[in-house]
């Protein structure tokens, strides 16, 4: 397993699983919130340009986000962003301070360029190369391109491409101070705790309407059934 140039500010042990599954935990919850936010708004935006009588060719080029089209997809992976990063911590061994350094770089480059937003379609290969970067500034001994791309389900060609890309998007700012390090791990333990709570609050409700389950049909109330994401990677 690779070992960190950086004490891991999760617990200081980059074979720590428990100080990983923290920081992964917080990185989920950032990026799907941002994804849903995202595509709210790009859909939004879509339906008022039809209503003006632009076409909806645009909204779709918008969806895309011209300084992150290499990133693209053709339709979102059947697997979720948890349990993506999941599988990349447990293939590639990347310690916990990657990731934290991973989602530094999506952060500056969605910054850097605000019209690109971070949708389903380009949320994964996001991840996977920005997490590659951040293995080869941190890690005194990484993976090669080709294994990080087995992992990650696409092929090494590609992600070279999205590679260069990103260092690109990132005008080469690779250097992250301890201090904006440190901000950005407080951040994603605070998206952690706001994930569980939100977790929990939904469990909260579908218990209660489990409880109630027989009077809200005789009241003529619906039930909600809740399916459970396809965990392969299918680009």
């Amino acid at each position: 397993m690779p070992s960190s140039t950086m004490e891991d500010v999760a617990g200081g042990d980059t074979g720590d699983a428990e100080a990983a599954a923290r920081v992964l935990e917080g990185i989920a919850h950032a990026l799907e919130r941002m994804v849903a936010r995202n595509e709210r708004v790009t859909r939004a935006d879509a339906e008022e340009e039809e209503e003006e009588g632009e076409t909806a060719a645009i909204g779709a080029e918008r969806m895309r986000g011209r300084g992150l089209a290499a990133f693209r997809g053709t339709r979102a992976p059947g697997i979720s962003v948890g349990k993506y990063l999941e599988r990349l911590w447990r293939y590639t061994g990347c310690s916990s301070s990657c990731f934290v350094m991973s989602f530094v770089y999506i952060d500056r480059a969605v910054h850097r360029h605000p019209a690109s937003p971070v949708v389903s379609l380009n949320v994964h290969r996001l991840v996977l190369t920005s997490l590659l970067i951040a293995s080869k500034v941190l890690d005194d001994n990484h993976h090669n391109n080709a294994f990080f791309a087995k992992v990650g389900g696409v092929s090494n060609a590609e992600l070279n491409r999205m590679e260069l890309e990103l260092l690109f998007l990132l005008d080469f700012g690779l250097v992250v101070s301890s201090r904006v390090f440190e901000s950005y791990h407080r951040h994603l333990d605070k998206e952690k705790m706001l994930g569980r709570a939100t977790r929990e609050m939904g469990r909260a409700v579908v218990d209660a309407s489990a409880n109630g389950g027989v009077h809200g049909l005789r009241n003529g109330s619906s039930r909600h059934s809740f399916s459970s994401p396809r965990c392969s990677i299918d680009w």
